[in-house]
């Protein structure tokens, strides 16, 4: 994320315009697929590390949701309090 706010939007490429139009609309940016050194870890090692590996993905996946949740309540609330405050 850090790459891409120091980036001018003319330089940037599709994928990265994408991803900053991710973060103006939401603040947040969290890609929702694996990367790709981790695909290719999972078919260089075996299956019950790659087993392991993806249930550690899931659990993170599902932190990830919570905190994204958190994040848009939390939005939200100070969204009212701005309003109310005016």
């Amino acid at each position: 994320m850090a790459y891409i706010r120091r980036q001018s939007r003319l330089e940037m490429d599709g994928t990265e315009a994408l991803v900053q139009e991710q973060i103006d609309r939401a603040g947040l940016w969290v890609p929702s697929r694996t990367s790709f050194m981790l695909e290719l870890k999972c078919k260089v090692q075996g299956p019950q590390e790659a087993a392991a590996l993806a249930a550690a993905m899931a659990a993170t996946d599902a932190r990830l949701e919570a905190i994204e949740q958190a994040v848009s309540r939390i939005s939200k609330d100070i969204a009212s309090l701005k309003k109310h405050a005016l």
